[in-house]
């Protein structure tokens, strides 16, 4: 849907179920396979910020910001071992300029919660109850 309305969306992904489910609609130039190495929901609590300046922004991204929208699904966060949202929070910060708009979803749970007070405390936000909640961030 979103490449489809904007031929410049990009997608960064670790997870190669979610690349190969669109690898046909979306070109492989447009998909950035990220691995989050070792980081997780549980450990995201703790880390400093020389520990999140070691997780680099894909250097196509980086080029190409700052954005307009920027949406974080991604990755994986439900279970404590997973990567967690930390670095996208934190990298939207570094993408954003002022007037963009982060999406963010499941912003009810815990890191999620804890990402967007963290890094957007001064931020205007609007809270939606569906689905886990989500997240409008005015940068």
């Amino acid at each position: 849907m979103w490449y489809n309305g904007n031929k410049n969306t990009y997608f960064i992904e670790n997870n190669d179920g979610y690349i190969n489910l669109n690898i046909n609609d979306i070109p492989k130039s447009n998909i950035i396979k990220y691995k989050y190495k070792n980081i997780n929901v549980k450990d995201s609590f703790t880390k400093t910020s020389d520990d999140i300046n070691k997780y680099v922004i894909p250097e196509k991204i980086k080029n190409l910001g700052s954005f307009d929208i920027i949406i974080i699904d991604g990755p994986e966060g439900w279970k404590y071992n997973k990567p967690g949202r930390l670095i996208p929070y934190y990298w939207a910060t570094l993408l954003s300029k002022k007037g963009t708009i982060i999406y963010g979803d499941d912003s009810s749970r815990k890191l999620e919660n804890y990402c967007i007070n963290k890094f957007f405390k001064d931020k205007e936000k609007i809270f939606f109850k569906e689905r886990l909640g989500c997240v409008k961030i005015i940068y």
